[in-house]
């Protein structure tokens, strides 16, 4: 799976095997209302059939908190292109969203003021957790009782309550994403 942004909306492509790997589109994801020169946005793949997705007009990233926190989501079975919208907002922020393939799950996050918001879905688009953690964490990444980001120069674990536990200090920022894909 990738993708291509254009006037059109986010396209998002896959490729199979069985079909010499030549790219096709599984769907196309706009917001009909809203006028945009381009789509951006950002996805991951939840196990080899459904995809989490953000995505907004490119012009989202000029205002902060459209930028922090008001990008559409939505989960796309890629099989059979067909898209459920979640009623929650997000981050176009790089890692937004970030998904685990051994739990099929996806975590979405907002950024608020001085607290985040972290919604962990399942493949049928189904909400497993909706967390408001206190300070900013980012790359976060869902688990089985939880999501483990970063906040500051530390690699926290955040409950699904919220509460955020610390696991490791760094000189710099910690990128969760790359610290669980390379053990």
């Amino acid at each position: 799976m990738t993708t291509v942004a254009d006037s059109d909306g986010f396209h998002l492509l896959v490729a199979d095997s069985k079909n010499g790997y030549a790219w096709k589109t599984a769907t196309v994801l706009s917001e009909p209302q809203l006028p945009a020169d381009t789509w951006i946005g950002n996805s991951c793949v939840m196990d080899d059939h459904h995809a989490a997705v953000v995505y907004a007009p490119r012009t989202f990233t000029n205002k902060p908190d459209l930028m922090m926190g008001g990008a559409f989501t939505a989960i796309v079975n890629l099989d059979d292109g067909s898209v459920t919208k979640l009623p929650l907002t997000a981050s176009l922020a790089y890692f937004d969203p970030t998904c685990n393939p051994t739990t099929h799950t996806a975590v979405f996050t907002a950024l608020r003021d001085t607290k985040t918001r972290l919604v962990t879905v399942d493949t049928k688009a189904t909400t497993v957790a909706d967390t408001t953690a206190e300070g900013e964490i980012t790359s976060a990444v869902p688990t089985k009782d939880g999501v483990i980001g970063a906040a500051g120069n530390q690699l926290v674990h955040v409950d699904r309550k919220g509460k955020a536990t610390k696991l490791a200090a760094t000189k710099h920022a910690p990128r969760a994403r790359r610290l669980l894909r390379h053990p």
